[in-house]
């Protein structure tokens, strides 16, 4: 009897252990409830302001955007499903406002992407008059939360923007610089980068464009976390829907678009802005242009498996093949029109406009990821309209190349290959929610240098946690 109650007790020790080693875990992977909870009791409305609870919000920025007799406000942020009649009141200028919640993929969780317990949120709201305050104003029991309004732009005609989604862990730098220059000469404006982390050489490019003025750096790091919880482990790609939904908020330019570092949009003839600009004085019910994926590779890679910073020359780009391989589409909007952008189409317009599916025979999405090896109907492009505009970018490719490095730089394919194979089968080894976690892939990548956001103060910075006493979760 006596050794069986010893026995027991050790059992009861180790199970003790393994809750308080894995309560993280287990509060992220907790069935969610069906119903909807009631709502929040006083006790919650007295937790200390910076822990994290299924109520908290992670508040990432608020907009105005003002007319002559209303300003309408959102504010954007992460946070668990909220009840479809969930509201936030803010304080403007001694006015109240209720912002009402709504999951920026339409779903709360998202179809795509059902186990993440984190989704990405707005909460739009409407104020007569004219807005004097740059500030809104959230209370939660004796403390106060102050965001910034951030100011919707003027948006100057005939422009455009790229907004590139979180960059996470890439280290292929010669096709950043490769991207940023066919950007630039296909008449991209501005391009805005949402920034996680990477190796040293893919930053020290940005940094280099962002000292030019042709690109904006918008820092983007991991959420805070507690001892006991760590949203990012239940969090879709970094939140990449808030990120693209910020970016349609701060451009500029008459038309925008969300595009990875590894896309092309591809005009048959000409350049692409004057594409663009043609393309919505015929169609002007349309929304946004729709251009179909197209599979692209060059021969030989930019970057390879054999790579020497001496031997680099960029000479891939003169023989390039296209392929038919099925893959979504990209769209290029009408800034003034997106009321929310999800990462292939406009999700909801502002009015009655419509998206243009733009024929193949005068455009393509062109995706050029380092693991494509062919399709169907290969075809030749070329990515400039002559042979000696295409010979002088190769040039200015290599010159960029020396400039931004000029004591070389390396790359490593194996690295690039371990990150991808890591998320390959993020559906069943991360609970059908692609998370890249920087634990995880540190230890594949022990020879890259990464620069990684990560300090608290960058946190604050960008996120603000607010505790809500407003909703009711689902």
């Amino acid at each position: 009897m006596v050794t069986t109650n010893i026995g027991f007790i050790i059992v009861l020790l180790f199970l003790l252990v393994c809750m308080l080693n894995y309560t993280n875990r287990l509060n992220l992977l907790a069935t969610r409830t069906t119903g909807r909870m009631d709502r929040i009791s006083e006790r919650i409305l007295t937790e200390v302001e910076d822990s994290i609870t299924p109520f908290s919000l992670f508040l990432h920025r608020a907009y105005i955007e003002s007319s002559s007799n209303h300003s309408k406000i959102r504010l954007l942020s992460i946070n668990r499903c909220l009840d479809p009649d969930a509201f936030i009141d803010g304080f403007v200028d001694g006015q109240q406002i209720a912002l009402r919640a709504e999951p920026i993929e339409g779903t709360c969780p998202w179809i795509w992407a059902p186990g993440c317990l984190y989704n990405s949120y707005v909460f739009d709201g409407t104020l007569e008059g004219e807005v004097k305050n740059n500030y809104i104003t959230f209370s939660r029991a004796r403390k106060k939360v102050a965001l910034p309004l951030e100011r919707v732009p003027q948006r100057t005609k005939g422009t455009l923007t790229f907004c590139v989604p979180p960059v996470y862990w890439f280290t292929n730098w010669t096709k950043m610089i490769f991207a940023l220059e066919m950007w630039k000469a296909q008449g991209v404006n501005h391009v805005i980068v949402y920034y996680h982390s990477s190796n040293e050489h893919v930053y020290d490019v940005l940094r280099h464009y962002e000292k030019e003025g042709f690109v904006t750096i918008v820092r983007w790091p991991s959420l805070p976390r507690d001892a006991f919880s760590d949203p990012n482990l239940s969090l879709y790609r970094l939140a990449h829907s808030l990120a693209q939904n910020d970016c349609v908020l701060r451009i500029d330019t008459e038309f925008g678009a969300v595009i990875d570092i590894d896309e092309v949009i591809f005009p048959r003839s000409g350049s692409l802005l004057t594409l663009v600009r043609n393309l919505f004085l015929d169609h002007p019910s349309a929304g946004a242009l729709s251009f179909s994926h197209r599979s692209l590779i060059f021969e030989p890679p930019m970057a390879g498996q054999n790579f020497t910073f001496e031997k680099l020359d960029f000479s891939g780009i003169r023989n390039a093949t296209e392929f038919k391989l099925q893959g979504p589409p990209k769209v290029i909007f009408r800034t003034e029109t997106v009321d929310l952008l999800s990462t292939h189409d406009v999700r909801i317009y502002k009015s009655h406009v419509t998206t243009f599916k733009v024929p193949v025979e005068d455009a393509v999405l062109l995706h050029h990821r380092y693991n494509h090896v062919g399709g169907e109907n290969p075809q030749r492009v070329d990515l400039l309209s002559s042979k000696a505009d295409l010979d002088t970018f190769q040039e200015f490719l290599s010159y960029k190349a020396c400039t931004v490095f000029p004591n070389g730089a390396d790359f490593h394919f194996e690295t690039q290959r371990a990150l991808g194979m890591c998320l390959k089968s993020w559906r069943k080894d991360q609970h059908q929610c692609k998370t890249p976690l920087p634990s995880y892939f540190i230890g594949k990548t022990t020879s890259e240098d990464y620069r990684y956001l990560q300090l608290v103060d960058e946190f604050l910075s960008t996120f603000r946690l607010y505790g809500s006493s407003f909703f009711s979760m689902i």
